[in-house]
């Protein structure tokens, strides 16, 4: 009876992962595709800028650079206060479990 259920949770384990690689494939797919359109677009966007305004088109492409540093330093920061901690009911758990095991082993040294 348990070797059955261990051979299924194998099998769909299994299943799980090859369902988990697809969709990293996919994803990274694209996102690489996008980050590939919006050099594209950025691109095109210098260009056309440059062409309206009479502007050497490195300013622009730098002026374009910088905008985007500010968006990532802003997103950076964002990120860094949204992160709160992992698992904090795991982790509550796991504490009050070394505290007992604790507890257990200093009432048996004791009373030995």
């Amino acid at each position: 009876m348990v070797a059955a259920r261990l051979t299924i949770m194998k099998i769909e384990g299994k299943k799980a992962a090859e369902s988990g690689i697809k969709r990293v494939i996919f994803a990274a797919s694209a996102a690489i595709l996008i980050l590939l359109a919006w050099i594209l677009f950025v691109a095109g966007a210098v260009s056309a800028i440059a062409i309206k305004t009479h502007v050497d088109w490195c300013w622009i492409a730098l002026a374009a650079g910088g905008i985007h540093l500010i968006i990532a330093f802003i997103f950076l920061a964002c990120a860094k206060k949204a992160g709160g901690e992992a698992f904090p009911i795991t982790r509550a758990e796991l504490k009050k479990d070394r505290e007992w095991i604790a507890k257990c082993q200093n009432n048996k040294t004791s009373s030995n």
